[in-house]
């Protein structure tokens, strides 16, 4: 989507609801002509147009279907709208045909079709909101599980916003205090108290930290919740994936290497769904360039899992000395559970002693067999806490605005150490300044303050028309 669709001198129309049928439509307009476009569908409404805002009226829309279209017409005046322009909301019976007529007619009453997530834009541009909290209203619309949905919701209250404006007056009042002794640098006067520059840098730098933490976390599941199966050939892992799926999706033979590929299922964990994988297993030196593809495919589906069990044969123990370098491979990955396959195989000391192995390196250990179902239930409870310990408490930020804000975070951190450094070497207060400024116009990209239309096109292209 180009920058240039995102025009904000007409006037824009689209279905706020869903495309099927339903009990109820919204038709959106927003943009000075709204108020003409509505009486042009309906001329009684000319006159009840002038009484205060916001307000709803009773109206009748012809709109080019046999009989006028009954509907109730949500009015708000600028500034008072969800865009702060003039808005009108058709709420219309909600048949498609009867959807698509008024829409069309709209339309032709001289409205553009709004772009992806173009209301919101508006909103954004006029001041209404900033971007972290458009960005939410996407997020709340693509919400999975309650905790997704609460997150949304907290930045959407301006969790976020909220924060990033604490964060904001921190360095504005450093850099206000360390430009204004510029103007006393050649008296020679020392005016910047350097333990105070110390002092705030250090407490924003332990702010940043722990949200590029959870930037990280939230970032990971921006391709949705998915728990990857890993291990060594032969490891146990395609039995596990049939019986955690309940049917029989991967072939299972005692040959290692039969799977090749990676193979995906859609299950549920309590009450969260994710994607389930099987992966090829990992070895140290492939010998065939079959075998060499599937590593790597392998190590790609592990760079984007939410969780990796490790799959650990109770007959093969020495295994357990593998995990680690599994762990190398997926290095962004925090949520990580090891899996005793095959307990049936061996005694119950042998399995007892291998498992307290794995948890005396701090990692959380089930012991299942496929055959028998021993473990299964405790492994979807485990896999589910792990799940919901990916969006830890007091979490203010989205997936999605966590994948496109961190590496900005660590921008803003970057430009506050170098503050910090040249304070330590008393460089000149305007190379302090300058990293200053460099910290707060890394803080507005991510408020949208500071955004290229371009890059705000980008963003809201993600977003659902209408929205």
């Amino acid at each position: 989507m180009e920058a240039r669709e995102y025009r904000l001198d007409d006037t824009i129309a689209a279905l706020a609801t869903g495309s099927a049928g339903a009990y109820r439509a919204i038709v959106r307009v927003s943009g000075r002509d709204a108020f003409r476009m509505l009486r042009a569908l309906d001329p009684t409404s000319a006159r009840r147009l002038r009484v205060p805002f916001p307000r709803v009226l009773d109206v009748a829309l012809e709109v080019g279907l046999a009989a006028p279209v009954p509907a109730e017409a949500w009015v708000w005046r600028r500034p008072r709208s969800y865009t702060m322009e003039n808005m009108v909301e058709l709420h219309i019976p909600g048949a498609v045909p009867i959807a698509r007529a008024v829409l069309d007619a709209v339309l032709r009453a001289g409205a553009r079709l709004a772009a992806p997530g173009e209301f919101t834009f508006r909103a954004v541009i006029h001041g209404k909101m900033d971007l972290t909290e458009a960005e939410a209203i996407m997020s709340l619309t693509r919400a999975r599980t309650p905790e997704s949905m609460r997150i949304a919701l907290e930045q959407l209250d301006g969790g976020l916003k909220r924060r990033m404006e604490m964060v904001r007056e921190q360095i504005w009042n450093l850099l206000v205090e360390v430009e204004a002794a510029l103007d006393f640098v050649e008296e020679d006067v020392p005016v910047v108290d350097r333990d105070r520059i110390f002092a705030t840098i250090d407490s924003v730098l332990d702010d940043l930290r722990a949200l590029s933490e959870q930037m990280r976390r939230r970032g990971m599941l921006r391709h949705g919740l998915r728990v990857v199966l890993t291990g060594r050939p032969n490891a146990g892992k395609s039995s596990l994936f049939n019986r955690l799926v309940r049917q029989q999706r991967a072939i299972v033979s005692p040959v290692p290497g039969t799977t090749r590929d990676y193979l995906q299922a859609r299950v549920r964990f309590g009450n969260i769904e994710v994607e389930l994988v099987d992966t090829p297993g990992l070895e140290d030196n492939p010998n065939r360039e079959v075998d060499a593809r599937a590593q790597e495919l392998a190590k790609q589906v592990l760079r984007r899992a939410t969780v990796v069990v490790h799959c650990v044969p109770a007959d093969r123990p020495e295994e357990l000395e593998f995990v680690p370098r599994l762990s190398e491979q997926d290095a962004e990955i925090t949520e990580r559970v090891v899996v005793i396959t095959r307990s049936d195989l061996v005694e119950r000391s042998t399995v007892e002693l291998l498992a307290a192995q794995a948890s005396e390196r701090g990692w959380p250990v089930v012991v299942t067999s496929a055959r028998t179902g021993t473990g299964l239930e405790q492994l979807e409870a485990l896999v589910q806490e792990r799940l919901v310990e990916g969006a830890a408490e007091g979490d203010v930020c989205t997936v999605e605005t966590a994948a496109r804000c961190r590496q900005i975070v660590e921008r803003m951190m970057e430009a506050l150490q170098a503050a910090y450094e040249s304070t330590v070497m008393c460089q000149p207060e305007d190379i302090i300044a300058a990293d200053l400024r460099a910290a707060l116009d890394a803080l507005y990209e991510i408020t949208g303050a500071l955004c290229s239309e371009d890059i705000l096109a980008a963003i809201f292209s993600r977003f659902c028309i209408g929205k």
